[in-house]
């Protein structure tokens, strides 16, 4: 089924979804990168898995940690996605550990929240550490052993190389950059080390594609140092492993790097990550030789710490949690329009729900058709022996009104709101009520099955799409409801403190988004129960189908606008209208891509009526402010003022519509726009011309000529 989320929203519920089939597992890691635990550790604190067993986050590199520190720009919706999953994935954690105090200094001042059990461990070599005496060794080669990229201090080590080169340090010695290719700016990494390295007179070489063996033997198979220069990091890899390995090795006092080395070799192995300390430290390696360097701690000792914590875990005695022995009573909220046939289909599932006691409270939006009103009469006997209300409203309103309507008439500890043409499955009001009583979540939505309207009256529909909503991302919220559909369940008091649902005009349609993020920003706890508990009905009529998106723009942000001082809510608004704009942008590049294929496809199937290539300069004839000539791949054409023009040597059968491919090579930006004339204009025109822009660079683009009466030949400008 298609999974309609983010990608790694998507990973960390199929991991999710993976793990809930496998026999229990005593302890289970997650690294918070990516939040692929998301989905177990939500499942966890709601109570639906993992029951006995013990969920580990370790921290490894948060993405705007990664970001912030490579000097990138946080310009993703994904990104935003990454640091929310990364968020809830730490504070929904039994337990956290990290690497080194470094990092957890840095999520605790970036405001993440940390789970009660905290533990500061290194991680486990692969390796015992070697005890080879490098002293001895003299160095003939430098390799910058890392990732490509400014983070890893590849500017740094290349500032550093042009010191010692401007003292004569390196005379003689080959460098090599050993990694993987990232970014430097707007370069990628390995243009960036070629361009530095451009008339340095010395033996420079790439090494990009090897694997963490490879890149190991090749350190140990030749006298070479390896340089880590990092501007930040937690417990690289790199270092880890020449501390294993034996290999000589310089890097910086940057991030968590001096908590995996013995502090007595600190002075010898490890620099401030700036290019004039760098270079002094690697004259001296080069003058004297490497310097050993040695863990912090012993990795024997690491090991036996890590395998001694596990067995601890494994150790404990944990029951699942008992169901709990109050029911309250539901009050299922739903509202109603002239639609009798989709109403009966959600009741006939409030009916088979699992969970008592459940009352209905149905609000007719001033019905005006006969099967409509007829249905509710044929409804009032069964709703009053079950003490369920039908309220009628005189006037039509909107959905948000009719909401609050059902919910000033509920007698229940709980709402859940249900629109009149979804469909409940059997368990939902019974999760739903598990899940808030053993967490104490007092508002949940839920993962949501999408089916057509196509589906009829008998047996479960079956599912086309599966939406999954992240829940209070606040962040994303500015752009897109990641909280969840008004399908909800919350407690009646804390409905009613929020004030309900917004019923402005501009609100409909989109009022459960607006309230779900009053209730973020109000610090209401919520969360998303990993379980699709509904089946969300998708049809023309729908009207979530029909809604306005410019018209429910700015409401969406009234909550955000309310609670930020005024200078954020200039940048509220700023960034929602970047991000309308890019999404703009976007679905006109897919229209326009979409438009060049279908263009072509139909060219390829198109009468021939001209080809005009390499050699053929004499078939365009200037006017104007242009130079043709012929040249080596095509035709070459200079202006010499503002309005170029040319004529192309035919003109289309009249009555005949035309397709053009034009592939032209530009230096700048440029336009070209062709013109036509008829019978009735015999003259080029404005309205009588396309317009084809191309980007610098080599592209193909597409123009039409429609089936006009055409007389005489095309001009070109």
């Amino acid at each position: 089924m298609p999974l309609d989320g983010t990608l790694h929203t998507r990973a960390s519920y199929l991991a999710y979804e993976w793990l809930k089939q496998q026999p229990p597992f005593d302890v289970i890691q997650f690294p918070e990168i990516n939040g692929v635990g998301f989905h177990s550790l939500q499942a966890k604190r709601l109570g639906l898995a993992f029951h006995r067993t013990y969920l580990c986050v370790v921290l490894h590199s948060p993405t705007l940690w990664h970001r912030t520190e490579n000097r990138e720009h946080v310009d993703r919706e994904d990104d935003l996605a990454l640091d929310f999953l990364e968020r809830e994935s730490v504070a929904r954690a039994d337990g956290l550990i990290s690497p080194t105090n470094y990092l957890l200094s840095w999520v605790s001042r970036w405001g993440f929240r940390l789970p009660d059990e905290v533990y500061v461990q290194p991680y486990v070599s692969h390796v015992a550490a070697r005890r080879d005496d490098v002293g001895s060794r003299c160095v003939s080669e430098l390799v910058f052993f890392g990732r490509l990229e400014s983070r890893k201090g590849i500017e740094v080590f290349c500032d550093a190389l042009d010191i010692l080169r401007g003292r004569g340090a390196l005379e003689g010695t080959p460098v090599t950059f050993l990694g993987k290719i990232g970014r430097v700016g707007l370069e990628d990494g390995a243009s960036y080390a070629r361009r530095r390295s451009d008339h340095s007179g010395q033996s420079v070489r790439l090494e990009t594609a090897l694997g963490q063996k490879e890149a190991i033997a090749y350190l140990r198979g030749r006298p070479a140092v390896a340089v880590m220069p990092s501007l930040a990091d937690n417990m690289p890899y790199t270092v880890l492993e020449c501390l294993a390995e034996g290999i000589p090795f310089i890097s910086t006092t940057a991030g968590g790097i001096p908590e995996m080395v013995a502090s007595e070799d600190h002075a010898k192995v490890l620099a401030a990550p700036e290019p004039s300390a760098l270079a002094a430290l690697i004259e001296r390696s080069l003058r004297e030789g490497p310097s050993p360097a040695r863990f912090a701690s012993d990795p024997d000792a690491v090991r036996r710490e890590w395998i001694a914590w596990h067995e601890l875990l494994a150790a404990r005695t944990t029951r699942a949690p008992a169901p709990a022995s109050a029911r309250p009573l539901v009050s299922v909220c739903i509202a109603t329009r002239n639609r009798s046939k989709t109403l009966q289909q959600a009741l006939e599932t409030i009916r088979a729900q699992t969970y008592a006691p459940i009352e209905v409270v149905l609000v007719d939006d001033a019905s005006d058709r006969q099967e409509a009103l007829e249905a509710l009469e044929r409804l009032e006997p069964e709703f009053a022996g079950r003490g369920w209300q039908i309220v009628r409203r005189p006037i039509k309103g909107l959905p948000g009104g009719a909401r609050n309507t059902a919910a000033a008439h509920a007698h229940g500890e709980y709402l859940l709101f249900m629109d009149d043409d979804n469909l409940a499955r059997p368990h939902e009001v019974e999760s739903f009520v598990a899940a808030s009583l053993h967490s104490g979540v007092p508002l949940l939505t839920c993962v949501v099955d999408h089916f057509r309207d196509e589906h009829g009256t008998h047996g479960a529909p079956t599912p086309t799409m599966r939406w999954l909503p992240l829940g209070p991302a606040l962040t994303l919220g500015i752009v897109w409801n990641t909280f969840g559909d008004a399908n909800m369940l919350i407690r009646r008091d804390t409905f009613l403190g929020l004030g309900g649902f917004d019923e402005d005009a501009e609100a409909a349609f989109v009022e459960d988004w607006i309230f779900l993020t009053r209730a973020a920003l109000a610090g209401v706890e919520m969360a998303v129960i990993p379980e699709p508990l509904f089946w969300y009905r998708v049809w023309d009529e729908a009207n979530s189908q029909r809604q306005s998106h410019r018209a429910s723009l700015h409401r969406r942000l009234v909550p955000y606008l309310n609670a930020e001082s005024p200078d954020r809510r200039a940048l509220t608004l700023y960034t929602a209208g970047l991000h309308d704009r890019e999404v703009t942008l976007g679905a006109l590049a897919y229209g326009d891509e979409t438009r060049a294929k279908t263009m072509e496809a139909r060219f390829a199937r198109a009468h021939l009526l001209i080809a005009i290539g390499p050699a053929d300069a004499a078939a365009l004839t200037p006017q104007q402010e242009l130079v043709v000539s012929n040249a080596a791949t095509g035709i070459r054409l200079r202006s010499e003022g503002n309005d170029p023009i040319a004529w192309l040597p035919v003109c289309p059968p009249p009555f005949v519509h035309s397709i053009a491919r034009l592939e032209f090579s530009t230096p700048k930006p440029a336009c070209v726009q062709l013109f036509w004339s008829t019978r009735a204009v015999p003259h080029p025109s404005e309205e009588q011309s396309t317009l084809v822009c191309f980007p610098r660079g080599r592209h193909i683009r597409w123009a039409e000529i429609p089936a006009a009466a055409h007389v005489g030949r095309i001009r070109l400008d």
